[in-house]
C-alpha cells in the first residue's frame, strides 16, 4: 500500500557523533526534542531552496521593490511595478509558472484596474 503524504515514517540516518551532539545542544537550547529540531531544520532549509518557484518569486519581488526605490527611469519603474503586481498575484495564489515567463509582457488576467 502506498504511503499518504501525511503518514509519519521512520528513517535511519548515519552521521558523526559530533553532529549528533551539536543537534542535541541546539535542540535543548530551543526546548525541542532532537527529532523535532531536525524536522524543523529540514523544513526551513527546504523553504529557502532557491529552486522552489514560490520562494524564487518572493525573492524576485523583493529585488524588484529594492530596484524601484532607486529612482530608475519612469518606463523601467512602470515595468517593475507591473512585474511586481504580477508576482503579488502569483504569490497570493501560490501558483508560480515557469519563471522564464515572468519577464514577458504582463498578461491581461481579466481583472479591472
Amino acid at each position: 500500500m502506498a504511503r499518504k503524504p501525511t503518514d509519519e515514517v521512520q528513517l535511519k540516518l548515519r552521521f558523526s557523533e559530533a553532529l549528533r551532539r551539536r543537534h542535541e545542544r541546539v535542540a535543548a537550547r530551543n526546548n525541542r526534542s532532537m527529532n523535532t529540531e531536525i524536522i524543523h531544520r529540514l523544513e526551513e532549509s527546504l523553504a529557502r531552496d532557491p529552486r522552489d518557484p514560490l520562494e524564487t518569486a518572493r525573492a524576485l519581488r523583493e529585488t524588484y521593490d529594492r530596484l524601484a526605490q532607486l529612482g530608475l527611469p519612469e518606463s523601467l519603474g512602470q515595468r517593475l511595478t507591473a512585474l511586481s503586481e504580477k508576482l503579488d498575484k502569483l504569490i497570493a495564489r501560490s501558483q508560480v509558472p515557469e519563471l522564464s515567463t515572468l519577464g514577458s509582457e504582463p498578461e491581461d488576467d481579466g481583472e479591472k484596474k
